[in-house]
């Protein structure tokens, strides 16, 4: 092969086509015996492996073909950008001129545990062969996370492309029909919402993470999944996901994703950000059905409508009307300490002293483990972290008490051993005492001097 592009306009990119199916074909097409050759030819690297839906190099191959066209049309650039991954272009200027191995924070995220590789559907490979002759990748299947066809509700098929599979070598569809698994009605259901995702990013363009975190909180207030203070019931959201998508089955190494570990990250105001494609077409597709499925008319809010409610004025009227703190933040959503910092603004008495306080504040005191306090006590470690705070001076006091103690078990192992072993030398202490040793040696060296056995005389070498 010349690598001067001879033959690019007789073979033009099928529709939807995936940039590792067009190389693949053109490698077989025209003959050449080194994958290396060819991938030297198109995409100005001998060492590169071709990724499923965000490759590298897309502008060398840019002689025959619009580089724009290449990138919405036959990669998934259009998906990641319109949920907020694009940011100042570095994304798809990586695409475009990167070298070979860029994008890999994006394909880290996009990973989430999924067999690297390239997606078909034996059936659509098929039929399209029977049209047309040709059995390509098709862009839609290297969804992250997808894995059946929702027009014939069969398992994907895949290429393996990590190191163990076909590494940078490149191959057309290969399938045993005998391999085909029908696949649930959930995964089937994801499918073709990822689809419809696809398309409508092709036509809605960039879009921020904030945006369609705005209409997530939008449609999650009405559907009552956020307090009145605006906080979110993290753990109702949760129980309805897990309900509506316990018949789906994750594919190998996702089985994490069904603990929506992502919605605090996607959903908060102050510490969201940008998530994987897949994650919201969980989130869109349960809000989907359950809208479809409410009698009530949806109309979303513009955050400009919603005026800020002012969480001081009821925790103080809910205070009032001798409520306690347990009751109010349960109500409100907001945290303890905000109903102790209204109270004490309006001079209202809260009598909040546990019992268990003052076992707590003893124990602390006498330098007992966080964990051993928390399992005595029955309370979450956070607690017991919090109360141990409040006390003035309790923290600093129990990091002298466990010094003490320490050097007290260094001072203790260091005697004992130079009392029992009356023929060990100071290597020998410190051979078998290393960690008390040397503790010791930092903190209080004219200690160790006091107990460690006496200086062997310096042997004199002779040199006659």
């Amino acid at each position: 092969m010349s690598g001067e592009f001879d033959y690019l306009e007789r073979l033009p990119i099928e529709p939807s086509e995936t940039i590792f199916s067009w190389v693949s074909r053109y490698h077989y097409r025209y003959g050449n015996g080194s994958f290396k050759m060819t991938t030297e030819s198109l995409l100005g690297s001998r060492r590169t492996r071709i990724h499923p839906y965000l490759p590298s190099n897309i502008s060398y191959i840019n002689t025959h073909f619009d580089v724009e066209t290449l990138v919405r049309d036959h990669t998934l650039y259009s998906l990641f950008a319109y949920f907020g991954s694009e940011q100042d272009s570095k994304l798809l200027n990586s695409m475009c001129y990167g070298p070979t191995g860029v994008v890999e924070s994006h394909r880290a995220k996009a990973s989430m545990g999924i067999q690297a590789g390239h997606y078909f559907c034996s059936h659509c490979v098929e039929e399209y062969r029977t049209r047309t002759g040709l059995g390509p990748y098709v862009i839609h299947d290297q969804f992250p996370g997808i894995d059946c066809c929702p027009m014939h509700g069969i398992q994907l098929q895949i290429i393996d492309s990590s190191d163990e599979g076909i590494d940078r070598k490149l191959m057309l569809p290969t399938y045993k029909r005998t391999s085909e698994e029908k696949s649930a009605y959930k995964n089937r259901l994801l499918a073709f919402k990822a689809r419809e995702l696809v398309n409508v990013a092709l036509v809605a363009g960039e879009r921020s993470h904030q945006q369609h975190q705005r209409y997530y909180l939008s449609v999650l207030k009405q559907l009552g999944y956020v307090f009145d203070s605006g906080q979110l019931k993290m753990e109702s959201l949760k129980t309805d996901l897990t309900r509506f998508y316990q018949d789906y089955q994750p594919p190998l190494g996702m089985e994490a994703v069904t603990e929506f570990y992502f919605l605090g990250p996607m959903l908060r105001n102050k510490t969201s950000f940008n998530q994987n494609p897949f994650h919201h077409l969980l989130l869109s597709t349960w809000i989907d059905y359950t809208v479809s499925i409410d009698d009530s008319r949806f109309k979303l809010i513009a955050d400009e409508v919603a005026p800020k409610r002012n969480i001081d004025d009821e925790v103080l009227v809910l205070l009032k009307t001798g409520k306690s703190i347990r009751d109010i933040t349960l109500k409100l959503g907001c945290a303890h300490s905000v109903v102790r910092r209204v109270a004490a603004l309006n001079g209202i008495k809260l009598n909040e002293a546990p019992r268990w306080r003052h076992h707590l504040i003893i124990m602390a005191s006498l330098g007992r483990d966080r964990s051993y306090i928390a399992q005595k006590l029955g309370l979450p470690i956070h607690v017991v972290e919090s109360e141990i705070s409040k006390v003035k001076g309790l923290a600093k006091w129990r990091l002298e008490l466990e010094k003490m103690r320490r050097w007290q078990r260094s001072v203790f192992m260091i005697k004992h051993a130079v009392t029992t072993h009356t023929d060990w030398s100071r290597q020998n202490v410190k051979t078998a005492y290393n960690k008390e040793f040397f503790y010791l040696y930092k903190y209080d060296r004219e200690r160790l001097e006091e107990l460690l056995p006496p200086k062997m005389p310096a042997r004199r070498r002779s040199y006659k």
